[in-house]
């Protein structure tokens, strides 16, 4: 399967997970919805399945890219382990803007009732209308921008991977990902460093792009389409 349409299969998965996501929210009583009871009431395991597996055959598909030849069971049950890994934490952040998105529409709701003088019923319409329409318009374009984030994050950690299985001296390259990539990464493009190094883009340490494990913030990696080459180290006798 091709990063393209791998693309598309994982964005309509993760439309119809943030939709279930939020599910439990549209029956309850809007006076009772802020941030703490949030927590208990999204259903977060549709969403976690989902990223488990985009970042599984992300990863697996860059390590083949690399070395299809080297890729064993052992490195099958990397590959989980490191998706696993990654979706856990991609949870906490995505959750925390549902939460953001929620409360926001749901305060807008309140404001558009009390302004416009209407009952409690006629606010509580409003207000599983608007999470319902507007969540699900807003779920459209999210669920796109995680995909192609993410799918490009797990596959340079894929392929990274897989280089440095390899078993011979190598060095890695930041490749751009077009003339509309962000100043930072434009200026990255032809850097170079060992395999064990990481790149220092927009101030940031990323040990491939796309990658957040050290730090980098989500403006460094958002919707990036940066890539790496490597190039064996002829070393001399």
């Amino acid at each position: 399967m091709t990063e393209d349409r791998l693309i598309i299969l994982m964005s309509k998965k993760l439309r119809l997970a943030l939709v279930k996501q939020i599910k439990p929210v549209l029956s309850q009583d809007y006076t009772t919805i802020n941030k703490e009871t949030l927590k208990y009431l999204l259903d977060n395991k549709p969403l976690k399945i989902v990223l488990i597996e985009l970042h599984n055959k992300s990863a697996q598909l860059g390590y083949k890219k690399v070395a299809k030849d080297l890729f064993d069971d052992i490195i099958e049950q990397q590959m989980l382990i490191y998706a696993e890994e990654i979706a856990g934490k991609r949870i906490t952040w995505l959750t925390k803007e549902t939460e953001r998105l929620i409360l926001d529409i749901v305060q807008g709701g309140i404001t558009q009732g009390t302004t416009n003088g209407w009952g409690r019923d006629k606010i509580a319409r409003y207000i599983r209308t608007e999470l319902s329409e507007q969540y699900g318009t807003i779920s459209r374009y999210r669920s796109v921008m995680i995909a192609q984030t993410d799918i490009n994050a797990s596959v340079n950690y894929g392929s990274l991977t897989s280089a440095m299985n390899a078993g011979v001296p190598m060095r890695k390259t930041w490749v751009s990902g077009g003339a509309d990539s962000r100043p930072a990464h434009l200026a990255a493009m032809g850097i170079t460093v060992g395999m064990d190094e990481v790149f220092i883009v927009g101030g940031e340490k990323l040990r491939y792009p796309g990658d957040s494990s050290l730090g980098a913030s989500a403006g460094n990696i958002i919707n990036c389409r940066c890539r790496m080459v490597y190039e064996r180290i002829n070393i001399g006798i």
